[in-house]
């Protein structure tokens, strides 16, 4: 997985295909569990960045808007951090080149529950990276 930079205290957006396992075809998450999926971001010593209300909001993306009903054959789901959220994190890692930090602040771990008996899903985000706001 690529690797994440994110601005400090500024609202981020982005985008992640769940894929069937063993395969490169998308996944159905028609039965994508936003409420219960969790999204943490956590230094390299353990510590997590403390949630915030609406903090976090993960949604699926349907394949065609104005089609009825809507499909998600795609496996396309969105995520949003707030902006407040982001303003918790801490940006200092390392030597600064080019307004970003050489070595990663966190790694992000995401838990994609279903709600159809689908096995729940991890993924690790190794390196995020924290840039200040003015970039």
């Amino acid at each position: 997985m690529a690797d994440f930079i994110i601005p400090k205290g500024k609202a981020f957006d982005f985008t992640l295909r769940v894929i069937e396992k063993d395969s490169f075809l998308a996944q159905d998450v028609k039965f994508f569990d936003a409420v219960n999926s969790t999204l943490q971001f956590r230094t390299y010593s353990g510590v997590c960045v403390p949630t915030v209300t609406n903090g976090v909001v993960m949604v699926q993306v349907p394949d065609d808007v104005t089609a009825s009903p809507l499909t998600y054959l795609n496996g396309v789901i969105n995520v949003s951090l707030s902006a407040a959220y982001t303003a918790q994190f801490v940006p200092q890692r390392g030597e600064v080149v080019d307004g970003a930090y050489l070595k990663p602040a966190y790694e992000a771990v995401m838990q994609l529950i279903f709600t159809d008996g689908t096995p729940a899903r991890t993924v690790i985000i190794d390196n995020v990276y924290v840039i200040p706001a003015s970039c």
